[in-house]
């Protein structure tokens, strides 16, 4: 299994930006499909449960693509596809006729606890996104998701297209791998340059022998792109105090802890 798994993964690797498209577009048609066909379905919840299940495993592939792919064009598809996915998820959350069906199908008692808890889940997910709205309260609750959903992607396509990296001495880099080297940008001189991307800052990170080199990739990772994503940070935020209001909480941290077990902040 194990085995499997790691073959899957390494497929997403090189994946092309057409293939990237196609994916998409396989995944997105499906949640479609389950969701026009819910009202229909013998039992809609065990029917979004399955749609939605498979829909998210095969998301996963794409975000693999997005972060490590081998090829530039293909991550470049990955992040914009990512953005894709996630507001076709939402769509399914924020529908105010999923929400209608699977309100009516509560009538009929849950298989078994499991069911009974995804029930539960999927129902109060869907009255915290504002699936229970009307008129222009879902409205101008929509146009914030929307808004949140394209700051978010624009937040990681200006990570994605970033070609920052930070140079080291071969000595600097004791004790990373020697197959690493080649994914390496060479300076010459035995200097090599490390991309801030995770098949080349991952692996240095967890290898290289000197404190100081480390210290100097993850200062440099967590200042990436701080000059675009930083306003991005303050926006994102300002706008998910507003979506919290118009969904009736407090704030974001008291929107996003009504599921967990503390229930509040």
């Amino acid at each position: 299994m194990r085995k499997d798994l790691v073959t899957e993964f390494c497929s997403h690797l090189s994946l092309t930006a057409p293939e990237v498209a196609t994916t998409t577009a396989a995944i997105t048609t499906s949640l479609t499909t389950a969701c026009a066909n819910l009202s229909t379905a013998t039992n809609p919840f065990s029917a979004l449960a399955t749609a939605y299940g498979s829909a998210a495993a095969a998301s996963a592939g794409i975000t693999v693509t997005a972060l490590a792919g081998t090829d530039a064009d293909a991550r470049r598809a990955a992040n914009a596809a990512r953005a894709t996915l996630r507001n076709a998820f939402d769509a399914v959350w924020t529908d105010p006729d999923v929400y209608a069906v699977l309100l009516a199908a509560t009538d009929t008692p849950p298989a078994d606890e499991e069911e009974a808890r995804f029930r539960s889940s999927a129902l109060a997910l869907m009255l915290r996104l504002g699936a229970g709205l009307t008129g222009e309260h879902r409205l101008a609750a929509k146009d914030l998701q929307e808004k949140i959903s394209a700051m978010t992607s624009q937040f990681d396509a200006n990570l994605n297209g970033d070609t920052t990296a930070v140079e080291f001495s071969i000595a600097e880099l004791d004790g990373v791998p020697d197959s690493l080297l080649p994914l390496l940008e060479s300076r010459g001189d035995d200097r090599y340059a490390v991309p801030l991307k995770r098949p080349t800052l991952t692996p240095t990170l967890q290898h290289a022998k000197s404190s100081a080199t480390r210290k100097a990739l993850y200062r440099a990772a967590n200042c990436q792109c701080l000059a675009e994503n930083g306003p991005l940070v303050d926006d994102i935020l300002a706008a998910r105090a507003a979506l919290a209001t118009a969904l009736g909480f407090d704030s974001h941290a008291h929107l996003k802890t009504s599921a967990e077990t503390v229930r509040k902040p």
